[in-house]
């Protein structure tokens, strides 16, 4: 039986944020880059016919899907952990007989396989989604004694599939 228990830290919440927000579709990547493209070349115009205002509205163009987490994802995060008590709560996620068993302050239960419909991970964080943007956000650092991330991996593809990337 591995058992992970946890409490989310607000460290832990943004990582986990930055990680669900990283996971565009193609297409939504090709359009953050043709933006930053088209802020460019407003820059480049402005700069080539002197209009100060233009140039300095495509800087921000520009910069804007390079910024947007930290000026607006990111702090979003920070106050929404802090407004929600339950995410600050103690977790354990453990693994008995192939089944996900999670288990909180409020309650627990088994989490079927067939309702994950979809996983992710970096080196920080594992998140397990149960609607496109509902997810529980494993942090990987209260794995202190590696038990639960390499088996629940390996479940994860087994009943799930492939991670999102």
């Amino acid at each position: 039986m591995a058992e992970l228990t946890y409490q989310l830290t607000e460290a832990q919440f943004v990582d986990a944020q930055r990680l669900h927000a990283s996971l565009k579709p193609w297409w939504a990547r090709l359009l953050l880059y043709f933006v930053s493209l088209a802020g460019l070349a407003l820059l480049g115009l402005g700069l080539y016919y002197g209009n100060h205002w233009l140039a300095l509205g495509g800087l921000v163009y520009a910069l804007l899907p390079l910024g947007s987490f930290r000026l607006i994802t990111q702090p979003m995060a920070r106050r929404s952990y802090r407004r929600s008590p339950s995410l600050r709560e103690q977790n354990t996620v453990a693994l008995r007989d192939g089944q996900l068993q999670l288990r909180s302050a409020r309650g627990g239960g088994s989490l079927p396989w067939e309702h994950i419909i979809q996983w992710a991970e970096d080196e920080r964080s594992l998140l397990l989604y149960l609607q496109p943007r509902l997810f529980l956000a494993l942090p990987k650092a209260a794995d202190t004694q590696p038990g639960l991330i390499a088996p629940l991996r390996e479940l994860l593809l087994a009943n799930v599939g492939a991670p999102r990337s």
